[in-house]
Parts: C-alpha cells; sequence; structure tokens
C-alpha cells in the first residue's frame, strides 16, 4: 500500500510535469492589415498636452505614423497614467498589519484555484477587505506590480503569511474551511493550521 505523503508528492510532481507540457509560447505579428479597417484613437494629446483631432490621427495613420508616441488625455476617471507608478501601493490602504486579526463576513466570489471573501477589521469596524487563498498568490502580486509599473491604476494586494480569521461560531468556521479548500483546490488537513 502506497503511503499518503508518498502519493500527495506524486501527485504534486505529476501535476507539475503535466502542466509543463501543456505550456507554449506564440508569436502574432501586429502589422497593419490593409482589409481590417480600424477605428482610431479618439482621446490622444500631444506632448504638450493639447488634443489631437481624430481627423489628424486618422490622416497619421494613412502616412504610416507611428501613433502610439501618443498619450491618452488624463481625467479624473483615468485608468493608466503615462508614467510608471512604484510597484506596490499597499501603504495607502491601512490594510491590517501582518499578524493580526480580521473578522470573516461572508463569502465574495470564486474564482478557478481562488476563493475570496469579504473581511471586517475589528479594530475599524466600518473597513472591509478582501480575503484570497489562492495557488496564484504569487502570480497576483507579480501582475498587480508589473502593470503598476506599466502605469495602470490598479490597488496593489498585501501578502499575509500570518493572519488570524474569527468567526461568530464553529459552524460558520468549518462551512469556510470546506467551501475555500473546495474552491480554491487545496488540502487543509495536511496542513499545521
Amino acid at each position: 500500500m502506497v503511503d499518503m505523503q508518498k502519493l500527495k508528492l506524486l501527485v504534486s510532481l505529476l501535476t507539475l510535469v503535466g502542466m509543463s507540457q501543456t505550456a507554449f509560447a506564440i508569436a502574432l505579428s501586429l502589422s497593419k492589415n490593409p482589409n481590417v479597417v480600424s477605428k482610431p484613437a479618439v482621446d490622444l494629446v500631444d506632448g504638450d498636452g493639447k488634443p489631437i483631432s481624430h481627423g489628424r490621427v486618422s490622416g497619421m495613420l494613412a502616412k504610416g505614423q507611428d501613433t502610439s508616441v501618443y498619450n491618452p488625455k488624463s481625467d479624473k476617471n483615468r485608468l493608466w497614467e503615462p508614467k510608471a507608478l512604484v510597484g506596490s501601493d499597499e501603504a495607502s490602504h491601512s490594510y491590517p498589519a501582518n499578524g493580526a486579526t480580521v473578522r470573516y463576513v461572508k463569502d465574495e466570489a470564486y474564482n478557478r484555484f481562488t476563493y475570496m471573501a469579504r473581511v471586517q477589521d475589528p479594530k475599524n469596524p466600518g473597513k472591509y477587505f478582501r480575503f484570497a487563498i489562492s495557488r496564484y498568490t504569487h502570480a497576483m502580486l507579480m501582475r498587480a506590480a508589473l502593470l503598476r509599473k506599466l502605469g495602470y491604476l490598479v490597488t496593489s494586494p498585501k501578502f499575509y503569511n500570518n493572519i488570524t480569521l474569527q468567526f461568530k461560531d464553529k459552524e460558520e468556521m468549518d462551512e469556510f474551511l470546506r467551501v475555500s479548500q473546495e474552491e480554491s483546490i487545496n488540502d487543509f488537513e495536511g496542513r499545521n493550521w
């Protein structure tokens, strides 16, 4: 009979091998296809911040000029800025400290291999956060940092290696453990919680 620890290790190794065999790279040409009609940007500004008309942008494109050197107009509803942002803005969000206790409120969202719940800061009852358990934690952190470096205004998540969740009763805790384990596809029994 196979030892359970060896079986778990074998399944993990097979999963890693299987995943590496399915990974692939692809390169696509972004050259202008004359058969495709594309609409030019309507919110570009020049180096002085003055709007570039739709007609002027169309004319530049017709002459083969590169319009990617122009940035979109900045406004209060912006998603992007024409500058690199710091990799993490977690200090500006008043996240609970590492090792803090937060109160579980409810399940919030499910994504593949990721479980999310709404939690509340007991020291500041009006402050809520999204708590995630995921196999993609490091990818989430890296993606947010990369997007910020490219100028996208995304909120940086905070990584916790130690946090305590408070539940109103044992039933709520058991349900949290069951659902979060199923949704994140994790084995909580094998861990020393």
